[in-house]
C-alpha cells in the first residue's frame, strides 16, 4: 500500500511540472516549479472522470491483495473523487 500511495504522490513532483514548462516555454519566462505544477494540474486534473479514478483505485486494491467490490473500496472511491474535484478547483483558482 505504501508503494502504491508513493506512486500516486509522484504526480506532484517536479518531473511533470518541468515537462509542462518545456512544452509551453515561451523562451523568456524562467522555470517556476510551483506555477508550472499548478498550470499542469489545473489542465490535467480536469480531464479525469469518475471511471478513471475507479479503475486506478481498483488496480491499487488488487495490487495490495484487496477485493475492489467491497465497502472500503466504495468508501475510498467516493472520498478520492471528492478530493480530486476539490484539488482540481483549487489548482484552477491558483493557476488563474
Amino acid at each position: 500500500m505504501k508503494v502504491a500511495l508513493g506512486r500516486i504522490a509522484e504526480s506532484e513532483d517536479d518531473e511533470l511540472s518541468y515537462a509542462f514548462y518545456a512544452a509551453n516555454d515561451d523562451g523568456v519566462t524562467p522555470y517556476d516549479r510551483v506555477a508550472c505544477n499548478r498550470a499542469y494540474a489545473s489542465r490535467a486534473y480536469s480531464f479525469y472522470q469518475q471511471k478513471h479514478l475507479d479503475r486506478a483505485i481498483a488496480m491499487i486494491f488488487k495490487a495490495c491483495g484487496f477485493m475492489p467490490p467491497s465497502l472500503p473500496y466504495r468508501i475510498i472511491r467516493q472520498v478520492a473523487w471528492a478530493m480530486l474535484n476539490r484539488q482540481t478547483r483549487k489548482m484552477q483558482r491558483l493557476a488563474a
